[in-house]
């Protein structure tokens, strides 16, 4: 199968980071479960709303800088379960909204993790995931963005194995069950796939 996924929040650990960054600067001890919204100016940091500006624009470059992006983990099992998708020979694609022309940073991060891949598709902010998942003709992508499911279903409605909603604080209350499939870890995927331990 070809096999899609997103990078930040399903493959890759960004909010640590960030939860990492509030804490060391501004004193704030915040979790993933506290980032309500994946737009990061539209989540209060602080009740001051002069120091939550500046607070979020800080956030937003540090959390854009390829990098930092580096230095985050990944998600425990996802190098695992890539390496066991490669070794079944599936093809695995990473569709992301990272900066155009950072592609190097993730390709480098990816291979410091042993996660195989065939494609990185860096696309940068407001992007239209769709077009890529119709030109690599995926069976199945996963995303924490509802909206970038809504664009891969909106370029090819017939999916293999379906769009995937991977939970998170801020997809909580969005899903269109009729498109799409909610997943919370990669043993749920893996059973959503019908790819049993062999």
């Amino acid at each position: 199968m070809k096999l899609g996924f997103d990078i930040d929040e399903v493959i890759c650990a960004l909010c640590d980071l960030a939860n990492k960054w509030l804490k060391d600067n501004y004193n704030i001890d915040w979790t993933r479960d506290d980032f309500k919204s994946h737009n990061l100016r539209d989540n209060i940091y602080v009740e001051d709303p002069k120091l939550n500006e500046e607070i979020t624009e800080r956030l937003i470059e540090m959390i854009n800088d390829p990098e930092i992006q580096m230095t985050a983990k990944p998600f425990p099992n996802a190098a695992k379960v890539m390496r066991r998708f490669r070794k079944e020979g599936h093809s695995l694609h990473f569709i992301t909204c990272r900066k155009i022309g950072a592609d190097k940073y993730s390709i480098k991060w990816l291979r410091n993790y042993n996660i195989p891949f065939d494609t990185v598709h860096h696309l940068g902010h407001d992007c239209d995931k769709g077009l890529i998942g119709r030109s690599l003709n995926l069976d199945c992508y996963v995303d924490d963005l509802e909206e970038h499911l809504e664009s891969m279903y909106r370029y090819k409605k017939r999916w293999r194995k379906g769009l995937v909603l991977w939970t998170r604080p801020w997809n909580e209350d969005s899903i269109d069950a009729s498109k799409f499939v909610r997943i919370n870890n990669w043993e749920e995927f893996i059973r959503h796939l019908g790819i049993h331990k062999r």
